[in-house]
């Protein structure tokens, strides 16, 4: 067998001294020492085994290399490694070495006292009983946070979070606006509601974020039904007095006093009591004598008193009004109308008119004041409306001029259509062809029908007015 022991070569069953020299060779018993010089190889004989093979030759060993000193081992069981804390994890005793476990996370359960009554968990390396404020959340024992401090409030109290939902925070007060719960578990506070806000169900008004009990509900509560002492209003603290008004309106014809409880009233300065003050006093003044109530600006004129009755600051008596026939009694007289000068208003017959007629001041001397046609009450100056029937008797020049200027004005020339407008159509209403003459008949475009050719046109039958 060969191999090497203890700083010796051993070859096969000799064993050849390296160094610090071995046991003889294993086989006949030989004197190793007897015959040192017996190993040349011509010398040598080997033993009658055939199995024996000679080594090529002698290999020294590098160096002898002596045993380190004998070390005990670090332990023999686990047990002899356990360090008691259940944090950094089980360790194990491995070939005589101790060999440290795998440590628990943060907020895992440890145990300490093997007691099941007890929890404790790792916290910052530590095993610890679990409590609220350890800054660890355990859901075990129902804590729904822990911020490890004794702030109230601020989301997290008593390791129950500060609120859930917005009625958590709600403190009842209605003024102060609707509290919230943020996402962080903080109650907000909300935006307070404006001074005199109804709150209480309409019971009690905001004042500075409070709900206050309504002494008023409105300005009729506090009322007290005289003018005089100005309107009472109702604020969010009570009935409040109101300012007594200011009676002058600054007019020189009147004199504003108050007249409990009505208010506040203006007194025309009128000696005569005819309804208009006097000139005297400015130009609010309308009645040139203010003894009389006969004379002002609305009294007649009396013709040939010598008195200006009207105010209108000439004697009209000295002056006789020229009136003139007006048979149609519109206003207008025609061109070359009977006329008289008198101080009234003459009789109807005297007009000698076929319709009895009347009289009118408006001479017929300007086209604006002359009637064209004195036998129609609808045709004069005035006339403003449009007519379809002509007027009977006329020229047929001016068949249709109600108004009396010289032009046939129709009402409308304006033409009508259907355009396409997207998915539908555009209407402007008007005449579908031509405008007709005064009195003439002709389509007016009213309504429009979409086809797939474009747009068709909805007509009515209309006659053509004018003035």
């Amino acid at each position: 067998m060969n191999g090497t022991l203890l700083g010796m070569t051993c070859l096969s069953v000799t064993c050849v001294v390296a160094l610090a020299g071995c046991p003889g060779p294993i086989g006949p018993a030989e004197d190793a020492a007897a015959a040192p010089d017996a190993r040349a190889a011509d010398a040598f004989t080997p033993p009658s085994d055939d199995a024996f093979v000679a080594p090529d030759a002698f290999v020294a060993p590098d160096a002898f290399v002596v045993p380190d000193a004998f070390v005990a081992p670090e332990c023999v069981a686990s047990t002899d490694c356990d360090d008691g804390d259940p944090c950094n994890g089980d360790e194990t005793c491995d070939t005589g070495e101790c060999a440290g476990g795998t440590a628990l996370g943060e907020g895992d359960a440890c145990d300490l006292d093997a007691s099941s009554t007890t929890r404790e968990l790792c916290l910052a390396g530590s095993c610890v009983l679990t409590r609220c404020g350890d800054g660890f959340t355990d859901t075990v024992t129902m804590e729904e946070c822990d911020d490890a401090n004794d702030v109230s409030g601020d989301g997290c109290d008593d390791c129950r979070f500060s609120c859930e939902a917005a009625s958590d925070c709600d403190d009842s007060e209605s003024c102060n606006g609707a509290e919230t719960c943020s996402a962080d578990h903080v109650c907000t506070a909300g935006t307070p509601l404006a001074n005199g806000t109804m709150c209480a169900g309409g019971t009690g008004r905001c004042l500075s974020s409070a709900c206050l009990p309504n002494s008023c509900d409105d300005a009729m509560d506090c009322d007290d039904g005289d003018a005089c002492n100005g309107a009472e209003t109702c604020e969010v603290t009570g009935c409040a007095s109101g300012t007594a008004p200011t009676c002058d309106d600054g007019d020189a014809c009147t004199v504003g006093s108050c007249v409990s409880p009505t208010g506040c009233v203006q007194t025309l300065v009128d000696a005569d009591r005819d309804g208009n003050a006097p000139t005297s006093l400015g130009a609010c003044g309308t009645d040139c004598d203010d003894t009389n109530f006969d004379i002002g600006p609305d009294a007649p004129e009396i013709c040939g008193n010598l008195v200006d009755d009207n105010c209108d600051g000439a004697v009209d008596e000295v002056g006789i009004t020229t009136w003139y026939a007006d048979c149609d009694g519109d206003g207008y007289a025609a061109t070359g109308a009977r006329s008289l000068m008198a101080c009234a208003r003459p009789a109807p017959g005297m007009s000698l008119c076929a319709s009895g007629g009347g009289w009118t001041a408006r001479a017929p001397t300007a086209l604006t004041d002359t009637d064209c046609n004195d036998g129609n009450v609808d045709v004069s100056p005035a006339q403003t409306m449009f007519q379809t029937t002509m007027i009977s008797g006329a020229d047929m020049s001016v068949d249709f001029d109600y108004d009396c200027n010289t032009v046939e004005e129709r009402r409308t020339t304006t033409s009508g259509s259907c355009t396409v407008a997207g998915l539908g159509c555009r209407l402007s209403e008007g005449w579908a062809a031509d405008a007709p003459a005064c009195g003439g008949r002709g389509g007016w475009v009213i309504g429009c029908t979409r086809g797939l050719g474009g747009c068709a046109e909805t007509t009515e039958m209309r006659q053509q007015a004018c003035r």
